[in-house]
């Protein structure tokens, strides 16, 4: 990428804020939700299963990051902050449910 810069030389511009945050950033998104849907697909074909592992980030919040294993690839599916929640069995089970249902 440096070097694409570099070989147009000192006017090379960058996209504005404006730019990044509008039209890139939703054809950007765009691009990621068929290739998504693509990886999805092969769940019906191949099975998949999901994970999910906790951890306490920087404010001491605890948090459940999901995601979601196939012979393609793991994809992150979502992070829950549990905090708030009662830690018991029922819980998890309604976060699992959740999360299956998506």
């Amino acid at each position: 990428m440096w070097d694409a810069v570099i070989a147009i030389g000192p006017g090379c511009k960058g996209p504005t804020f404006y730019e990044l945050r509008g039209a890139l950033l939703k054809d950007l998104v765009k691009e990621v939700d068929c290739y998504l849907v693509n990886f999805k697909s092969c769940w019906a074909t191949y099975g998949c299963s999901i994970m999910a592992y906790g951890w306490t980030n920087q404010k001491q919040q605890p948090i459940i990051n999901f995601l979601v294993h196939c012979p393609k690839r793991i994809m992150f599916l979502k992070s829950i902050d549990t905090s708030r929640l009662t830690k018991d069995a029922n819980t998890l089970l309604e976060i699992f449910d959740e999360v299956v249902k998506m």
